[in-house]
Order: structure tokens, then sequence, then C-alpha cells
């Protein structure tokens, strides 16, 4: 199958939240707080985020074990 340069659709706030399991509120606190982990896009008067930014920013955050969790 040929690659398309088709790009990749963004999700909207709800979304991201189930995406992550976290809240929608945790996410519009963060960005009012200007400490948004992740990329974040005004689309008209919503917002929008790529799924593969959210994987991203998630395993980036991946421990091997809980000791490592604690440390940080």
């Amino acid at each position: 199958m040929a690659k398309t340069d088709t790009p990749e659709p963004f999700v909207d706030i709800n979304a991201a939240s189930h995406f992550l399991g976290i809240t929608v509120a945790a996410i519009r606190k963060w960005r009012e707080r200007g400490q948004m982990p992740f990329p974040c896009y005004n689309i008209g008067r919503r917002l929008g985020f790529r799924l593969s930014e959210l994987s991203a920013w998630a395993e980036s955050r991946a421990f091997g074990n809980a000791v490592e969790a604690r440390r940080n």
C-alpha cells in the first residue's frame, strides 16, 4: 500500500483526556499555568491534540520499575 501524505487528524480535549487517563480539568489547568507537557493546537475555538504526540509524552514518562517511579 502506498504511503499517503494525509496529516494525522486532531482529537478534542475529551478524547485526549480519555486516551491519557486524566481529567479534562487537569489538561485545562496545565494550559492555564503554561505547563502543557505536550503540544496543543487552537483549532478555531477548540483545542486539538495529536494522539501520536500524546503517546510520545506518555511513553517518555515510563519507568522500568516502582523504585524508578518513586525517585521521580
